[in-house]
């Protein structure tokens, strides 16, 4: 089923001693582009962390956001109970309040160093965190991607029931105009004497007919909307695709409007128009 480009997901996880959590959010781009935030430890390689995104993500702007924080100590009765800390905080001087005071502050600020201790289990941590940040972020553009890929095949299928109509007024078009090119003769040469004139008629009507034939306009359309269902079932990033289709579509649309000889076929090459720019918009999403 079709991605979307657009997606966020936030990941935390922790250990004994450390606490991480990653953030991705990602708009449209036409090309892979990934922009990493991350803290100033030697401990998670930016070499790495681009690949194992570029190996499940192949397209959009990419914001990843890295943040390791020592774990608070686990509250006690002392800290809880107001009473008791009041009594202990009583039984203490002034330094040994502002050494509290710092030590607790130093617990949630952000870490830019690990002890031997700390990075044997973070290295197993932060990787753990990212894959399961990719997974729910490609989750979720799997689930933004669902929703474009069921309005881009209603309006597939709503251009698609308006072929055999098109295909009719293409059919019909040429017996109109003999028709009324008749009807215009009869009037304008009923007082005058011109021989052998039905032959010159057909012939005007034949360059006519060839002109406003929209037989292999189309068929190259009818092509191109099967096409583009198609891959609304993909697995496969197929965006680029897409959007090439959809300009070759309006190529055809804006053919068969500067052929349409009919005041129907107008209306429903407006129509076309309309509803091929409505797809367009949802396609630039779609990764």
């Amino acid at each position: 089923m079709l991605k979307s480009m657009t997606a966020c997901a936030v990941v935390a996880d922790s250990n004994e001693m450390l606490r991480i959590e990653v953030e991705m959010r990602s708009v449209n781009s036409r090309y892979l582009d990934l922009r990493l935030n991350l803290p100033a430890l030697p401990l998670i390689p930016e070499n790495e962390i681009r690949s194992l995104i570029a190996d499940k993500i192949k397209r959009g702007k990419i914001e990843v956001k890295f943040t390791i924080r020592r774990k608070m100590l686990p509250a006690d009765k002392t800290t809880t109970d107001p009473a008791l800390m009041q009594q202990k905080l009583s039984n203490l001087t002034v330094e040994q309040c502002i050494r509290l005071f710092f030590n607790q502050m130093v617990q949630v600020e952000e870490v830019t160093e690990l002890t031997a201790e700390q990075e044997a289990d973070f290295t197993e941590l932060w990787h753990r965190s990212l894959q399961k940040c990719i997974n729910d972020f490609v989750q979720a553009r799997e689930r933004e991607g669902e929703k474009l890929a069921r309005d881009i095949l209603a309006r597939l299928d709503a251009l698609s029931d308006y072929l055999p109509e098109i295909k009719e007024i293409n059919r019909t078009t040429p017996a109109n105009d003999l028709q009324a090119l008749k009807e215009r003769l009869q009037l304008l040469l009923k007082d005058t004497t011109v021989e052998n004139y039905n032959e010159r008629l057909y012939c005007e009507i034949a360059l006519l007919a060839d002109k406003h034939d929209a037989t292999e306009e189309i068929t190259r359309l009818e092509s191109h909307l099967t096409e583009l269902r198609r891959l609304c079932f993909q697995n496969t990033p197929v965006g680029k695709e897409m959007d090439f289709l959809l300009q070759e579509v309006n190529r055809e649309v804006n053919t068969l409007g500067s052929k349409a000889n009919n005041i129907r076929l107008t209306q429903l090459v407006v129509l076309y128009k309309t509803e091929l720019e409505k797809i367009r918009e949802q396609v630039q999403n779609i990764e």
